[in-house]
């Protein structure tokens, strides 16, 4: 009755800078840390006045800790790696013709690619989480360690949908479930109907026995599914229906 997609681990992606943008401490004023420890101090310090909030925020300040590199980046690490646990992402692509992804991500045009129909996630963003495409940046953008409730892009999404020009290639769509908890493998599987399986296409170099493989396992079950075979075409990827 459903098919599976699971969301991977951010720590599993190629690029290392995948949900781990470098956060930009060196660009904080002194009114910025300052609002943040009197931030923090209404936390910690729920009793006291606004005044010995001010107080704290000044003392703390000081301290000069948020110009501390090594400090900082210890704050980073604590940030990704939480931040790592709590996300779960499918990468997608709308270009099922896209030479290199079939080299890269398709063990060389021996796997093959799966379609399915893309409203199943805009209908369900309950399950699935957001959704959208990825843009790729000359550089990486200016993200603050601290969260800005009047930040007209929120720092998450920056980290979620930003990459560097280099990987524009892959033209990519992200699905990207994240909440305030550890995620578990069952909060990584996504149970989607058969029915919104499309297509199936078999990479370029695959082999007959896996794909004889796939049709043992599809058989009857998906009833949208059609079934497509890659051939090389240059620079591209040409997709030729089979009988």
């Amino acid at each position: 009755m459903y098919g599976e997609f699971y969301l991977a681990n951010p720590k599993l992606f190629e690029d290392k800078y995948d949900y781990n943008i470098p956060l930009d401490f060196e660009s904080l004023t002194d009114r910025q840390n300052q609002k943040h420890y009197f931030e923090l101090s209404k936390i910690q310090n729920p009793n006291y006045t606004r005044q010995q909030h001010r107080q704290f925020a000044i003392t703390w300040n000081k301290k000069g800790l948020l110009r501390d590199i090594e400090k900082c980046r210890e704050i980073e690490d604590y940030y990704f790696d939480k931040f790592d646990k709590q996300v779960g992402v499918l990468s997608l692509t709308a270009n099922p013709s896209n030479l290199e992804l079939w080299k890269l991500y398709a063990n060389n045009h021996q796997g093959f690619c799966i379609g399915f129909e893309s409203e199943i996630i805009s209908n369900n963003l309950e399950v699935f989480g957001s959704c959208g495409p990825v843009h790729y940046e000359e550089k990486f953008p200016s993200i603050s360690p601290f969260v800005n409730e009047h930040e007209e892009t929120p720092s998450w999404i920056q980290q979620v949908y930003v990459k560097l020009r280099k990987w524009k290639f892959e033209d990519e769509y992200r699905v990207f479930k994240m909440r305030d908890f550890e995620l578990t493998k069952a909060d990584i599987t996504i149970r989607i109907p058969k029915e919104s399986i499309m297509k199936i296409i078999f990479g370029a170099k695959m082999s007959k026995s896996d794909q004889e493989e796939i049709f043992g396992i599809v058989g009857n079950d998906y009833p949208n599914l059609e079934l497509f075979q890659a051939v090389i075409d240059g620079s591209s990827v040409k997709l030729e229906p089979l009988k």
